[in-house]
């Protein structure tokens, strides 16, 4: 089970920050964490989390954010994969 409580304050590589096409001057941002997690058949593994955001920033693909969870809520709405078409769930910080 996911718990966002240990990915807090973690940084997050910025993997994308494009402008939204309806709204000029609002940027979407896509953000990835990693962290190393013991687990008990292949030893130690990395489990990546990604994030989206919304804001009027752009940020530079590649930097990387200071972010602090615990100032988010995280909520999961449906979106699609670009490359096959089927829906997926996507998971949005939304500042609480």
């Amino acid at each position: 089970m996911f718990n966002p409580k240990t990915y807090i304050m973690n940084k997050f590589k910025v993997l994308q920050s494009n402008e939204k096409e309806t709204e000029p001057g609002l940027f979407i941002t896509k953000v990835q964490t990693s962290k190393q997690v013991a687990d008990p058949i292949m030893g130690k593994k990395e489990v990546k989390r990604t994030y989206y955001f919304k804001g009027s920033i752009q940020h530079t693909v590649g930097s990387e954010l200071p972010i602090d969870l615990a100032n988010y809520n995280v909520q999961e709405h449906e979106g699609l994969n670009p490359q096959t078409g089927e829906a997926i769930m996507l998971k949005w910080l939304h500042v609480k």
